[in-house]
């Protein structure tokens, strides 16, 4: 694996194959805008999100993609629907 490389943004578009094929680590921030589902979810979304995905050949040579988010959200309570 290499070393990930600093960046403040992760790419919206990638190339999964390629990536796996280098062994790449890609660390950085991830757009609460990009984030539809987890915003319908939650009544909102401290910025920022850092999220870290490791690119790698497994067994048979099957491409596997592996990631790990950090985020901080503000939900409802489900008693009293307040933050």
């Amino acid at each position: 694996m290499t070393t990930p490389p600093q960046r403040s943004q992760l790419p919206r578009i990638l190339d999964p194959r390629r990536l796996a094929n280098q062994g790449e680590v890609l660390s950085g921030q991830v757009s609460a805008a990009h984030c539809e589902r987890l915003r319908d979810a939650v009544l909102a979304i401290n910025v920022p999100i850092q999220a870290e995905l490791v690119f790698e050949l497994a067994e048979q040579g099957r491409k596997v993609v592996a990631g790990h988010v950090d985020a901080t959200v503000e939900v409802a309570c489900q008693r009293c629907l307040q933050p």
